[in-house]
């Protein structure tokens, strides 16, 4: 399942936040994260879902979860020293997410776009469990930069 939240220990950490040095599931990024004008400007990157602590630089359509530079060579026979990977493994289409990071408090629509895969996103309970009102005054800061390269 990989590493649980540092803010509510309940779920899985998708987000890490080097402001709060904090591993955070969507629900407790959009708490914390919505706070204040302050905390909505800590940028947040998309953590790796193999080693849970690097940011994810990779996402590999075929297994639709984001990957870290060193798992996605482990996982799909790009780097030195690796032992047998399945051909099918290096032939997964992985999109580039090379400075892929965001700020402000999206709405669930929006983090639903950057994390349309992700079975833990439940997009009714974020919504029934925080004010969408104090997000969407933070929209304007909102920032999401995503290069997407696929190969």
């Amino acid at each position: 399942m990989g590493y649980l939240c540092d803010f509510c220990g309940e779920r899985r950490a998708m987000v890490y936040c080097r402001s709060d040095v904090a591993s955070l599931c969507l629900l407790c990024d959009r708490k914390v994260h919505s706070a204040n004008v302050v905390s909505r400007r800590h940028s947040r990157v998309l953590l790796c879902q193999r080693c849970n602590a690097q940011a994810a630089s990779v996402w590999c359509v075929d297994e639709e979860i984001p990957l870290c530079q060193n798992c996605d060579a482990n996982a799909h026979g790009q780097g030195q020293g690796l032992g047998s990977t399945s051909s099918r493994a290096s032939a997964h289409k992985r999109m580039t997410t090379i400075n892929f990071h965001y700020s402000g408090c999206p709405s669930s629509s929006e983090l639903s776009q950057l994390w349309s895969s992700i079975p833990e996103f439940e997009v009714p309970c974020m919504e029934d469990y925080y004010d969408a009102s104090v997000c969407e005054l933070g929209l304007h800061l909102l920032t999401i930069n995503q290069h997407q390269n696929v190969y």
